[in-house]
C-alpha cells in the first residue's frame, strides 16, 4: 500500500481522515508516512488525557502512536497543527466521577446522586440477557430512546450472542450482532469442499453425510435424514453408493434407493471430470458443473427468499457474500495457476486453504437497531445508553492477544538490539484498561454494569476486579439482581411474558398480581390460550411423576444385578432404559464397547485355554502360555474386524493397540496363579439357577455371570476368590456398597455362599476384586523396561476386599511376606509378621456384613420396583453427578430449579464408619 499511493491520483487530492489505531505497528508507520507526502492533508485522531493526569498510563499506547507519527511529519518537513475538541456534553455527575477515576489510584468514593449508573449481578448468563433486554425496552418506551442509540458489550461473541439473539428476538428488540461469521460454514463452501474430498476418497461417510446436509446436494434436508439412517444403519460406504442399494430390507432399500440416485448422478459426473483432468482450470470448471448440475444455485435462491421475507438482512448478506467469495477464490486459482495439474486431492486442499482465510463482514443493516458487539472488534458510536455485561473475572477486560513467539525478556533483548517487536504484556494491559475507558465515555445517559453468578454450565463465576472497583467507588449503588420477583420488568410482550411465565412457573414461584394478569390476557388470546394451557400443565409436572400409576410395576421375571445399579444410580434412568427401553440409533463402527467386549472375551478364552491344558499354571512353560495368547488374539482380532463394514481400518488398529494391552494382562493374570495356591476354577461361571431376591412377598430370580472363579480347598473348607474384569479402574468402596451403588460382586458372593449352604458344603468368600484390563502410563521416569513394568503390574494390581484371615492371604499371595506388601492382592504385612491394619481386609464378620448390605440393599431396590416408584433421584458423589453421565437427560429434564427436584447425596465412607452405620441400623 505505501509503495502503490504515489501512483494513485485518487489520493493527491485527497483529505485522509484516520481514527481508531490502539497501538501502531512499523507497517502502518510506512503507511502514514506515506499518506503525509502524497495526500492533500491527513487527521489522525488520538485520545489523550487532558493533562498529565494520574491514569495517564492507560493512555500509552496512543502516546507511543502519536510520537511515532509527529517523528514521520518532522522527518518529512510536513506541517503539524494540533487541535484540541472543546467541552464534552454534559453528563450525569456519576458517569463524570466514573470517567474522571476509574483508572485513577486512590479515588474517593462517590457519594452524589446515581443517575446515570446502574449496577445489576444476574444469577446467570441468561438471566443477565433478560435483565439487560427488560431495561432497554422501558429506555425506548418511557425515554423514547432509539435502539440505535443503545449498545450491548459482552465478553465473548461466540457464547453470549446466541443468548442475547435469542433473548431480543423474544422482547421485540431489532438488534446486530457485529460479528465476522467464517465462510468455512457456509452451506455451499461445505458442499463444494466435501464433493469433492468425497470424489477423490471414494465417498467415505463422514463427508457424504455432510454433504447431503447441506441442502443443496440434489436431496432435501428431510431427504438427506432419511438416507443418512439408512447408510449408517447397514454400513454403507465407497463402492456401495455407486451400486443400487440392496442392503437391509425391501421397504427400506426402495425408500432409499431414489434418493441415492438423485445424490450420486451429479458426484459421479464431478468425480469423472476431476480424475479425467488434473488441471486447476478444468477442476473448477468441474466444481461449477457440478453445482449447476445439482440445482445448488436454485435451491440457494430459494433460502435467500426465505431469509429475506424473514427480514433477515444480515444471513441474506453473509450467504450472498460466501457465493460471490467462492467463485473469486476459483477465478483466482484459474488465474494464478490455470494450466498446472494438480496432484490427487491438492485442488480440495488448496481451495479449503483459501476459503478458510474469507470471512463474512457484515455492516449494520437496519437504521434503528442495538448494537451487540465486543471490546476488541466493536467501535462505539456516541450513544444514550451502554450496557456492559459478563463483568466475570478473566473476561473483563479481555487482554488482548499475545503472541506466543516473543515474551517479553525476548522483546526486550531484541529491542536493546534496535528490532521493534510489538507491544509487551504491560502495554497490552493498557489497551485493555484504555478500552473499557472509552466505552465508559460513549454513553451520555446511561450506564449499565452487569456481572452474572455462574457460568452457562453452573459453575461459579467471581467478580472481575474493576466490578469490584465500581462497587467501591459507589458504596451507594443499589446493586440490582435477576429476581423473579422483579415485577413487570419482563412483560414487555406476548413473547417475553410466555417466556417469564415459563420461568416463574417452572420454578414454582407465586405469581404476583402483573403476572397473573398477564396469564389471564394470554388465555384470552385465541392465538396463545392452547400454548399458555400446555405451558400450565407442564409446570405442574415439571419433573416425571414419583411413581406409576396404581397396579403399573417394574418388577421383571428376573433380575441382573447391572439393572439393579442402574436403579440404585437413579430410579428414572432405570424406566427409561429398561421400561421405555428407547433404542440408539447403531453405527457399524468402532466404539469404546467394542473396545471392553474385545479384552474381556480375550481373557475369557485365554483362561479357558489355561484351564484345558490340564497342567498347572506353574508346570507350564513360557512359549505354551505365549503361544496360547497368540492363538487368542487371532481369533478374537478375526472376529472383531469381520463383524464391522469391509474396509473400516480402525478395528485392525484397535485391535492391535488392545492387543498388547490383553498380552500384558494376560501374562499378569499367570503371574497371579503362579504366586498363588487358588487354582482357576471356572470362567463366566452362570449363577446357579436358585440364586433369587427376595423383598415384599416378591421372588425374583437373579441373573448374572461371574467373570472368573479360582478355589481353594483345604480341610474340608472351599475359600472362593471371585474376580471381575473392568476396562477402566474400580474399586469396592463401602459408600458405594451402602447406597446400591456396586453390588455385583457382593450379590455373586452371596447367591455362592447360598448355594453352598444348600448342598451342606463349607465355603467362605476369600476374596472380591477387580481385575483392571489396561495398561497405564508410567508416573516415575523409569529407565528401563523392567521398571516401567514393575510399576504397572503394582498400578493393576487386584483391588476389592480381602479375608484378613493370614492363611487365606498367604495362600492367595504368596509374595505377602513380613515386613512387604502383596504383588497381586491389596494386602501388607508389617515386620513382625502381622497384618497392616486397612479397609481392604476384612474378618469372616465384616465380610458377612458387607456382602449382607449388599443383599438387603438389592431387596430394597425390588420392593421399590414392585411399587413402581420412578423419581428422577441422581446420586452425586462429592461434586460429581450421575446426571453428567447419563444419556437421558433430554428425557428427564431433571433441575434443581424444578420444586422436589434434589440430587441424592451420598458422603464417602471409610471402613470404620460402614461397620459403625450398620451397627447403628441394627441397633
Amino acid at each position: 500500500l505505501a509503495q502503490k499511493l504515489p501512483q494513485t491520483a485518487l489520493f493527491r487530492e485527497a483529505r485522509v481522515f484516520i481514527d481508531g489505531f490502539e497501538s501502531l505497528s512499523l507497517k502502518w508507520t510506512l503507511v502514514i508516512r506515506q499518506l503525509l507526502v502524497t495526500c492533500k492533508g491527513v487527521d489522525i485522531t488520538f485520545c489523550m488525557p487532558a493533562r498529565r493526569e494520574a491514569d495517564a498510563w492507560i493512555f500509552e499506547s496512543e502516546t507511543l502512536a502519536l510520537d511515532a507519527v509527529l517523528a514521520q511529519a518532522r522527518d518529512i518537513g510536513c506541517g503539524i497543527e494540533t487541535i484540541r475538541p472543546g467541552k464534552t456534553l454534559r453528563r450525569p455527575a456519576a458517569l463524570a466521577h466514573l470517567e474522571r477515576n476509574l483508572f485513577a489510584p486512590g479515588a474517593r468514593p462517590y457519594a452524589g446522586d446515581m443517575r446515570g449508573l446502574e449496577i445489576a449481578r444476574a444469577a446467570g448468563k441468561e438471566q443477565e440477557a433478560d435483565a439487560v433486554a427488560a431495561r432497554m425496552v422501558r429506555l425506548h418506551r418511557e425515554n423514547s430512546c432509539a435502539w440505535r442509540d443503545m449498545a450491548v458489550i459482552v465478553p465473548d461473541l461466540a457464547s453470549d450472542g446466541p443468548v442475547f439473539r435469542r433473548v431480543f428476538r423474544n422482547y421485540n428488540i431489532p438488534c446486530f450482532i457485529d460479528e465476522k461469521r467464517p465462510l468455512s460454514g457456509h452451506p455451499l463452501v461445505r458442499l463444494v469442499v466435501h464433493a469433492l474430498r468425497a470424489a477423490e476418497a471414494n465417498y467415505p461417510q463422514k463427508d457424504m453425510a455432510a454433504l447431503m446436509k447441506t441442502g443443496l446436494a440434489g436431496v432435501t434436508l428431510e431427504e438427506a435424514h432419511a438416507l443418512e439412517n439408512y447408510m449408517i444403519a447397514h454400513g454403507v460406504r465407497g463402492n456401495a453408493f455407486r451400486r443400487p442399494f440392496q442392503r437391509g430390507s425391501e421397504e427400506e432399500a426402495a425408500a432409499a434407493e431414489p434418493l441415492r440416485l438423485k445424490l450420486m448422478g451429479p458426484l459421479i459426473q464431478l468425480e469423472q471430470s476431476v480424475k479425467k483432468d488434473r488441471r486447476v482450470l478444468a477442476q473448477a470448471r468441474a466444481v461449477l458443473a457440478y453445482l449447476e448440475h445439482t440445482g445448488a444455485k436454485e435451491a440457494l435462491e430459494a433460502v435467500h427468499a426465505r431469509l429475506e421475507l424473514a427480514g433477515d438482512a444480515a444471513a441474506l448478506e453473509a450467504s450472498a457474500q460466501a457465493e460471490d467469495t467462492l467463485r473469486a477464490v476459483l477465478e483466482q486459482a484459474v488465474a494464478l495457476m490455470g494450466d498446472v495439474a494438480a496432484a490427487r486431492g491438492e485442488f480440495v486442499r488448496m481451495l479449503q486453504s483459501a476459503l478458510r482465510q474469507e470471512d463474512t463482514g457484515i455492516i449494520p443493516t437496519g437504521s434503528d437497531e442495538a448494537l451487540v458487539g465486543t471490546w476488541e472488534r466493536t467501535r462505539l458510536p456516541a450513544l444514550r445508553a451502554l450496557f456492559v455485561t459478563g463483568c466475570a473475572d478473566g473476561a473483563f477486560p479481555p487482554l488482548p492477544e499475545q503472541s506466543p513467539l516473543l515474551g517479553d525478556p525476548e522483546k526486550d533483548a531484541l529491542l536493546k538490539c534496535g528490532m521493534k517487536t510489538g507491544p509487551d504484556a504491560g502495554l497490552l494491559w493498557a489497551i485493555a484498561q484504555l478500552r473499557v475507558f472509552k466505552a465508559v465515555g460513549a454513553p451520555d445517559t446511561l450506564l449499565h454494569v452487569s456481572t452474572a453468578a455462574e457460568d452457562r454450565r453452573g459453575a461459579a463465576l467471581q467478580d472481575a476486579l474493576l466490578f469490584k472497583k465500581l462497587l467501591a467507588m459507589f458504596p451507594e449503588a443499589k446493586v440490582s439482581g435477576s429476581s423473579l420477583d422483579t415485577e413487570e420488568a419482563g412483560i414487555t410482550n406476548t413473547r417475553s411474558a410466555v417466556s417469564g411465565l415459563a420461568l416463574r412457573m417452572g420454578k414454582g414461584s407465586p405469581l404476583n398480581e402483573e403476572w397473573r394478569a398477564a396469564f389471564r390476557l394470554l388465555m384470552a388470546d385465541p392465538n396463545w390460550k392452547d400454548r399458555v394451557e400446555r405451558l400450565a400443565g407442564a409446570a405442574n409436572r415439571a419433573l416425571p411423576p414419583p411413581r406409576l400409576p396404581s397396579g403399573k410395576t417394574l418388577l421383571p421375571r428376573r433380575v441382573s444385578v447391572s439393572r439393579l445399579e442402574t436403579y440404585a444410580a437413579c430410579p428414572f434412568k432405570y424406566f427409561v432404559r429398561y421400561a421405555l427401553a428407547p433404542v440408539e440409533r447403531e453405527r457399524p463402527e468402532w466404539t469404546p464397547l467394542h473396545a471392553g467386549a474385545f479384552a474381556h472375551e480375550a481373557m475369557e478364552l485365554f483362561a479357558r485355554r489355561l484351564m484345558r491344558s490340564g497342567k498347572d499354571v506353574a508346570a507350564l512353560a513360557d512359549a505354551e502360555i505365549e503361544t496360547a495368547i497368540g492363538d487368542v488374539l487371532r481369533q478374537v482380532t478375526e472376529r472383531a474386524v469381520g463383524s464391522l463394514p469391509e474396509g473400516d481400518a480402525k478395528p485392525r488398529y484397535w485391535a492391535g493397540r488392545l492387543g498388547r494391552t490383553v498380552r500384558f494382562c494376560a501374562w499378569l493374570l499367570v503371574e497371579q496363579l503362579r504366586a498363588s495356591d487358588f487354582v482357576l476354577e471356572d470362567v463366566e461361571l452362570e449363577l446357579p439357577e436358585g440364586a433369587c431376591i427376595e423383598a415384599a412377598g416378591a421372588r425374583v430370580p437373579l441373573i448374572g455371570r461371574i467373570d472368573r472363579v479360582d478355589v481353594l480347598r483345604c480341610g474340608g473348607k472351599t475359600v472362593l476368590r471371585l474376580v471381575d474384569y473392568k476396562s477402566s479402574g474400580r474399586r469396592l468402596d463401602y459408600h458405594e456398597v451402602y447406597h446400591g451403588l456396586s453390588l455385583q460382586l457382593p450379590l455373586y458372593a452371596h447367591a455362592l455362599l447360598q448355594n453352598g449352604a444348600k448342598r451342606g458344603e463349607d465355603v467362605e468368600i476369600g476374596g472380591m476384586m477387580f481385575f483392571t484390563l489396561d495398561v497405564p502410563v508410567p508416573e516415575s521416569q523409569a529407565r528401563d523396561e523392567a521398571g516401567a513394568n514393575a510399576e504397572i503390574k503394582r498400578a493393576l494390581r487386584l483391588k476389592g476386599k480381602v479375608h484378613a484371615d493370614m492363611d487365606i492371604l498367604t495362600s492367595m499371595d504368596r509374595t505377602l511376606l513380613p515386613g512387604a506388601s502383596a504383588a497381586h492382592i491389596p494386602a501388607r504385612r508389617k515386620r513382625d509378621g502381622a497384618l497392616v491394619k486397612s479397609g481392604d481386609a476384612l474378618d469372616a464378620a465384616g465380610m458377612r456384613l458387607l456382602i449382607g448390605r449388599a443383599a438387603k440393599m438389592a431387596a430394597r431396590i425390588v420392593s421399590a420396583l414392585k411399587e413402581g416408584v420412578i423419581a428422577p433421584r441422581p446420586v452425586q458423589i462429592r461434586n460429581e453427578k450421575h446426571c453428567g453421565l447419563c444419556e437421558y437427560r433430554s428425557v428427564c429434564r431433571f433441575d434443581e430449579a424444578f420444586p422436589g427436584a434434589r440430587p441424592r447425596r451420598v458422603a464417602t465412607m471409610t471402613k470404620d464408619e460402614f461397620f459403625a452405620r450398620l451397627a447403628g441400623e441394627e441397633g
